[in-house]
Order: C-alpha cells, then structure tokens, then sequence
C-alpha cells in the first residue's frame, strides 16, 4: 500500500481550524476528524489494490455460475447482487482484501 501522509492530513486540519477561528466558527474536534481522514485514506487504498483483481476474479465466478445454472445466470438483478457478493467473497479468501 501507498505511504498515507499523516503530517499533512494534520497540517490541513490545523489549517482549516485557523480558517474557522478566523470566522467565528465553531472549532473541528481534530483528533475524530484526523481519525476519519485516516480511515479514508486507507479505504481508499483499499478499494484501489480490490480494483486490480476485480475483473478477473468477476470473470472467473461468473463462468463458473453460468456453467451451473445456465448462461442467463447474473443476467437480472438478483443475479448482479449474488455475483457482486461472490466476488467479495472470493477476493477477501484469495488476497485478504
């Protein structure tokens, strides 16, 4: 995973604070603040490095299912919803993500 840049996740929310002192505004609570941008900047990681496997990790769960149950398999919107969650599933088992 990438380097997330914690000093200027900080620096820009002390930033912003002066900015809303400067306007009389209601302070941020840095530290919850700092933790979200954290988690968001990790998720967002996550969901780059989940984008690499997905298609062919999509490619091979649909093969199989349509293989199973027919050609028209994942073809409505129960079927989409089943092979989103069967590619999740197949991805956390195989690359831990």
């Amino acid at each position: 995973m990438e380097y997330i840049d914690r000093a200027a996740i900080f620096e820009e929310l002390c930033c912003r604070n002066m900015v809303r002192r400067e306007a009389g505004l209601p302070l941020l609570h840095v530290k919850a603040e700092y933790d979200l941008k954290i988690k968001l900047a990790e998720a967002q990681q996550l969901r780059a490095l989940r984008q690499q496997y997905e298609p062919q990790v999509r490619a091979e769960v649909l093969s199989e299912m349509q293989k199973r149950y027919g050609p028209h398999w994942g073809k409505d919107l129960g079927g989409r919803y089943w092979l989103g969650a069967l590619v999740t599933k197949v991805i956390k088992e195989r690359y831990g993500i």
